[in-house]
């Protein structure tokens, strides 16, 4: 998911499973990104973790800032050279976690012009295990890898098979293509794209803010242009083949705002 500027701070959650004091039990929260302030630029940039209530379908921020699901700024860098740069933002970047390997990812698109994006966007990649805060500045933690392409955010199915949504390079306002592709963190590769065949007569025109997930049944919805889409992703081939994604209808009215996170 990407976030623009001046967007309210709950705005992406993921489910987040990891193992507490060696028991066989596991807890799971949603986790999101952004900064402490309700809105705007003010406040800090930080991880936050959640605790849903399923009897009353709500969320409440858990406040303690130590322990496993405090909240923390994550200290990112890019190579060796930026070691005293801070890359952690919750601008034009998203957050996923990875069921299979217990990690979190967080990925950040510079868009042009930056440490080697020359004029197309890189998506950078970082990891850490769930459970434990990268807040250490001696050094700062360095990406994992980087691809050059905007990638609308990763999202894990239970293999820990990883697939992104990417789309075609047009203007907003302009028909955009949406595609599909595999990705794999241990290689540091990405699959051929196949096309998305979008049902209903959906157009997307914006693709600056959105979403991807999975839910438990392994469904794979996205959301972006405030629409809502179901892609068969279990047919991807890479081969170029043409994927069917349903439509399913319009989420939020662009001039209320944008429908950026999505969570099952």
């Amino acid at each position: 998911m990407k976030y623009w500027n001046n967007v309210p701070l709950i705005i992406l959650f993921l489910i987040c499973s990891y193992y507490l004091n060696a028991q066989t039990a596991t807890v799971s929260y949603p986790l999101g990104i952004g900064r402490t302030s309700a809105c705007g630029t003010s406040g800090s940039q930080e991880v936050h973790f959640y605790t849903y209530f399923s009897s009353t379908n709500t969320i409440t921020s858990i406040t303690p800032t130590t322990g496993p699901v405090g909240r923390y700024t994550p200290q990112l860098r890019i190579g060796t050279s930026g070691t005293s740069a801070q890359r952690f933002t919750s601008n034009y970047a998203s957050i996923s976690y990875n069921p299979a390997d217990h990690n979190i990812y967080y990925l950040w698109t510079a868009l042009t012009g930056f440490s080697g994006s020359g004029t197309v966007p890189r998506t950078y990649v970082w990891r850490w295990p769930a459970g434990t805060m990268p807040t250490g500045t001696t050094p700062k933690l360095d990406t994992l890898c980087s691809f050059p392409v905007d990638l609308l955010g990763v999202v894990f199915d239970n293999n820990g098979k990883g697939y992104v949504i990417e789309f075609s390079g047009e203007p907003n306002g302009v028909a955009h293509t949406a595609y599909l592709r595999s990705i794999d963190f241990t290689t540091r590769t990405m699959g051929a794209a196949d096309n998305l065949s979008l049902t209903g007569g959906a157009t997307i025109y914006v693709s600056g803010s959105g979403d991807v997930a999975m839910s438990p049944s392994g469904q794979m919805f996205f959301v972006v242009d405030n629409k809502l889409f179901t892609p068969n992703y279990q047919a991807y081939t890479g081969t170029g083949a043409n994927l069917t994604c349903t439509y399913i209808d319009t989420v939020i009215n662009s001039a209320t705002g944008s429908f950026v996170g999505l969570t099952y």
